[in-house]
């Protein structure tokens, strides 16, 4: 689970294979299991490394399924605090926590150094 108090989120967990998704994303990524950093946007941009695509809605959240991980996870309704609409496609790349120095700690997440206004969010996981 994540928590960001910028947008009122706490204790947020990933559900419904969003967090098995995940778990699969960051498999390579060094020191995962302390933490890392999960960059999203609903643009392309440098060095993204899956990009789920938007299948349907269900009870307030969205569906996605990645082609790179063969794999459909569901996002609930926080989605909505990071963009306007559900995306077609978000382009996601996880990397290693010690690539950053702002942090909010949050629990087993942290966000990081995002606005509401950014193109590009991130969350410190």
């Amino acid at each position: 689970m994540f928590d960001d108090s910028r947008v009122g989120l706490n204790k947020e967990p990933f559900v419904s294979d969003a967090d098995t998704m995940i778990d699969v994303l960051v498999a390579d990524t060094p020191s995962a299991q302390q933490g890392f950093r999960l960059l999203f946007s609903a643009t392309p941009f440098p060095s993204y490394t899956v990009k789920p695509e938007w299948q349907r809605e269900e009870y307030s959240g969205n569906w996605y399924f990645s082609s790179q991980l063969k794999m459909e996870g569901w996002l609930c309704s926080a989605l909505f605090n990071y963009f306007d609409k559900a995306p077609k496609v978000i382009y996601v790349k996880a990397e290693p926590k010690a690539r950053f120095t702002k942090r909010q700690a949050v629990g087993r997440y942290q966000v990081v150094g995002s606005s509401l206004a950014d193109q590009q969010n991130s969350l410190s996981i």
